[in-house]
């Protein structure tokens, strides 16, 4: 299928379907209301839209400009006064416990109201760019039968531009692999197969996320300790949700 065909199929789709979008916010002021604006913007092409929020220990505006934010669907804001200091760079047990423990918050709210729904969105708000474009062609994969399909995040890193999310990217069960693939990640043209995966955007299947084991966690394996994501992605397997996928055409960039 060309990319516009799939784009419109997955238009076609979204119309007929309900999705939550799921996000974490600590310290996001500077580019948030375009955010929350481009979130406005994507309800539009669903059936049913809401929204799920998690916030904690902001020390900018961004716990008022959530709460002030009057969209026209559900929004569902989560705030809390933690006092934990933000995580370092480097992946540690403690940061991925403490990330997956802010996840699943969105996450359990979600299990709660949404269960009912076809699609879970969850994105890293602070990404500089992302398309509706990108959601649409995934929501329209007709190629590959699918659980899960994943963005192509990329950064610009010393002149060149790289898949930066190789944390949480594995192929064939191999966290090398994925690193390698990654490198060449802006030369796919097709779904690649993944055993984790995230790229700063996702959209989930709802049914893959209900079973109550499928949470977000630390996860260590192959020696060393792995964040909240690739976690969800094992948990979702376990449960025969291990349909998983890139899609390098669902693009989205972040500067750090």
């Amino acid at each position: 299928m060309e990319v516009n065909e799939q784009i419109s199929a997955g238009k076609e789709l979204a119309a007929q379907s309900r999705c939550v979008v799921c996000a974490l916010a600590r310290d996001n002021e500077e580019n948030l209301s375009i955010t929350l604006h481009q979130l406005e913007e994507l309800s539009t092409y669903f059936a049913e839209f809401a929204v799920v929020i998690y916030e904690n220990d902001s020390e900018d505006l961004t716990a008022d400009i959530l709460h002030k934010w009057n969209p026209a669907f559900e929004k569902n804001i989560i705030s809390e006064k933690l006092d934990i200091s933000k995580f370092g760079s480097v992946m540690t047990r403690r940061r991925a416990a403490g990330m997956a423990e802010c996840r699943n918050k969105y996450l359990q709210m979600v299990k709660d109201t949404y269960s009912a729904w076809d699609f879970c969105i969850v994105f890293d708000i602070d990404l500089e760019e992302w398309t509706i474009d990108g959601i649409m062609h995934s929501l329209g994969e007709s190629s590959v039968q699918w659980d899960a399909i994943t963005a192509n995040g990329l950064q610009t890193y010393k002149g060149d531009t790289i898949y930066y999310d190789t944390w949480v990217l594995i192929v064939d069960g191999e966290p090398r692999l994925g690193r390698i693939i990654a490198s060449h990640s802006i030369e796919l043209d097709f779904p690649l197969r993944v055993t984790s995966a995230f790229g700063g955007l996702a959209v989930y299947k709802m049914v893959a996320l209900l079973p109550e084991s499928v949470e977000y966690g630390a996860e260590f394996y192959r020696g060393r300790w792995f964040p909240d994501h690739v976690h969800l992605c094992f948990s979702m397997a376990e449960n025969g949700f291990d349909k998983l996928y890139m899609n390098p055409q669902m693009i989205v960039w972040r500067t750090k």
